[in-house]
């Protein structure tokens, strides 16, 4: 979790909206998102949304 968060600090952070886009595609409320990536919340839910967020916006800019 430092690591990606360190690459969001550093590097371009998502355009706005992105938490409700993960939302979306999670299946599950802002809240979730936001506190699985500012938090570090733990569960299968947060496991997803830290997925998701890798392969949306991690893996495309590299």
């Amino acid at each position: 979790m430092l690591k990606l968060y360190k690459y969001m600090k550093k590097n371009q952070i998502p355009r706005h909206g992105w938490i409700s886009d993960l939302a979306k595609l999670a299946g599950c409320t802002r809240q979730t998102v936001s506190k699985t990536m500012f938090e570090n919340a733990t569960g299968c839910k947060a496991e997803l949304v830290r997925r998701l967020y890798r392969a949306k916006y991690i893996n495309k800019n590299q």
